[in-house]
């Protein structure tokens, strides 16, 4: 059988992202689908965000939805766990999360130094 090439572009959602953590968490989501990752470049875009290049060779009878399907699902996993930390963490979160008009009818209060 032959090989397929395919040349895989993550954005990261802002420049704080460790990017070989997540370079670690994408090669295991390609192994599970019987890839491998032969190359991973940095490219920088703008205003310090990097993206990820990467080539991957798999096997010619498997398609590269199979591959953007495990990177989106380790995404949504991501996202998941950002929501829950967040969740957890932070009363005023849950607040605006149960009770979003409150919010936008009452924001939250400012010192009132400059009143006399």
């Amino acid at each position: 059988m032959a090989n397929m090439y395919l040349t895989l572009r993550v954005m990261p959602e802002n420049a704080e992202v460790n990017l070989d953590a997540l370079t670690e968490k994408i090669n295991t989501a390609v192994i599970s689908c019987e890839g491998k990752i032969v190359k991973t470049e940095q490219e920088p875009v703008a205003f310090g965000l990097k993206a990820l290049k990467m080539i991957i060779v798999c096997d010619e009878s498997k398609s590269s939805d199979e591959f953007e399907n495990a990177i989106k699902e380790l995404e949504r996993e991501i996202k998941g766990r950002e929501f829950k930390k967040n969740y957890a963490t932070s009363a005023l979160f849950r607040l605006k999360k149960k009770y979003p008009a409150h919010f936008l009818l009452f924001p939250s209060p400012t010192s009132n130094k400059n009143i006399k």
